[in-house]
C-alpha cells in the first residue's frame, strides 16, 4: 500500500486544473442559472506565480496554517477580498487551537468551493485544491487500508477532483453542507466505481476483447432474403386472385355472410338480424361457407384437399 508521500501533487493539480479548463471553458460547468467560464487563451497552470506557494510549484502542498504570510500570498488580494465579503478572513486562523484551526480550515474550504460554484473563480479553485487535496488523498488511503490493492489511490483521487469540477453546481454549501463531507462522498463513489470497473475488466477474457462479432447480414443472406420476399409477394398476389375467384363462385348467402363477418367485421347479432336467422344459424352458415371457400381455393390451385368428417357424423351417415 502506498503512503501519502507517494502521491504526486503536481500531477493531481495538473489533472484537476485540466478538468477545470475542459468543463469550465464556455460554460461547461453549468447549473441552474449560472455558467463557469475561463478567459480565452488562459492556461490553467501558467498564470500561477512560481513563488506563490500553490500546488503547481510546491510538491509538499503546504497547509494554510503553516504560514499565514504564505496563505495570504497564495490566495492573492482579489481572492482574499472575496473571502472577506463572505465573512471569512485568513487572519482568523492564527492563534487558534488545533480543533478550532481545523474548523476554520473546513470553513475556508467550503467558502472557496462556494466562490468557485457561484463565480467560477480560478484562483478559488487553485486555493481549494492546495488546501483540500492532501486531506482528501489521505482519506482515500484510509478507505483502502486493509483491502486488496485493486485500485490506484492516485487515480481515485483524480476521479474525485474531476467529479468535483464537473458537478460543482450541485454543491449546497453552508455550515450544514461543508465541502469536506461532500468531497469525501464523491471520493467514496469514485472508489466504488473504479473497483467495479476493474472487476468487470478482470472477468473479461483478453483473447475475446478484439474478437468483434458482426451480427449484420452478409451479402449472401441479404440476396436470399430479397429473393424470398419477392417470391412471397408474388405468391400472395396469386393466392388473392384465386381467393377472389372462389368467393365469386359461392352461393349468395355464403358470400354475404363472409363479407359481413370477415371483411365488414360485423357482430354476429347484427348478421343474424340482417339474414333472418338465429345466432346458431349464423355459426353454422359461417362454418360451411369457410369450408366451401377452402375447398374451392384448393381445387383452383390444384391441391387435393380432403376434409375429414367427424367420427360421430360418419357413423350416423353409415347407419
Amino acid at each position: 500500500m502506498r503512503n501519502i508521500e507517494s502521491f504526486s501533487w503536481q500531477g493531481q493539480a495538473a489533472l484537476s486544473l485540466w478538468a477545470y479548463s475542459i468543463y469550465g471553458t464556455e460554460g461547461a460547468v453549468s447549473g441552474p442559472g449560472h455558467a463557469v467560464r475561463l478567459r480565452a487563451g488562459m492556461s490553467p497552470i501558467s498564470s500561477v506565480p512560481a513563488d506563490s506557494g500553490s500546488i503547481g510549484s510546491n510538491p509538499a502542498a503546504p497547509a494554510l496554517h503553516d504560514s499565514i504570510v504564505a496563505v495570504q500570498h497564495s490566495l492573492g488580494g482579489s481572492l482574499e477580498a472575496a473571502l472577506k465579503r463572505r465573512g471569512f478572513s485568513c487572519l482568523e486562523i492564527s492563534g487558534l487551537s488545533s480543533i478550532q484551526e481545523d474548523k476554520q480550515q473546513r470553513r475556508l474550504e467550503t467558502v472557496l468551493m462556494e466562490l468557485f460554484r457561484d463565480e467560477g473563480s480560478q484562483a478559488a479553485f487553485r486555493a481549494l485544491h492546495a488546501q483540500a487535496a492532501p486531506q482528501l488523498a489521505t482519506w482515500v488511503l484510509h478507505c483502502m487500508r486493509g483491502r486488496p490493492p485493486v485500485a490506484d489511490p492516485v487515480e481515485v483521487a483524480q476521479d474525485a477532483w474531476c467529479a468535483i469540477v464537473r458537478y460543482a453546481y450541485t454543491f449546497k454549501g453552508g455550515s450544514s453542507h461543508p465541502f469536506r463531507a461532500w468531497a469525501r462522498t464523491i471520493a467514496a463513489n469514485a472508489l466504488r466505481a473504479r473497483v467495479r470497473w476493474i472487476r468487470r475488466m478482470e472477468t473479461c477474457d483478453h483473447r475475446t476483447l478484439c474478437n468483434y462479432t458482426d451480427n449484420s447480414l452478409g451479402p449472401r443472406r441479404r440476396a436470399q432474403d430479397a429473393e424470398e420476399s419477392a417470391l412471397l409477394a408474388h405468391a400472395m398476389v396469386v393466392l388473392l386472385a384465386h381467393l377472389g375467384a372462389a368467393l365469386e363462385g359461392l352461393a349468395p348467402r355464403d358470400r354475404r355472410i363472409l363479407e359481413l363477418l370477415e371483411i365488414g367485421n360485423c357482430s354476429r347479432d347484427l348478421v343474424a338480424r340482417e339474414m333472418g336467422v338465429g345466432p346458431s344459424g349464423v355459426k353454422m352458415i359461417l362454418f360451411r361457407a369457410r369450408k366451401r371457400l377452402a375447398l374451392a381455393v384448393g381445387e383452383s390451385l390444384g391441391c387435393k384437399a380432403s376434409v375429414l368428417s367427424r367420427p360421430a357424423r360418419s357413423a350416423r351417415a353409415a347407419g
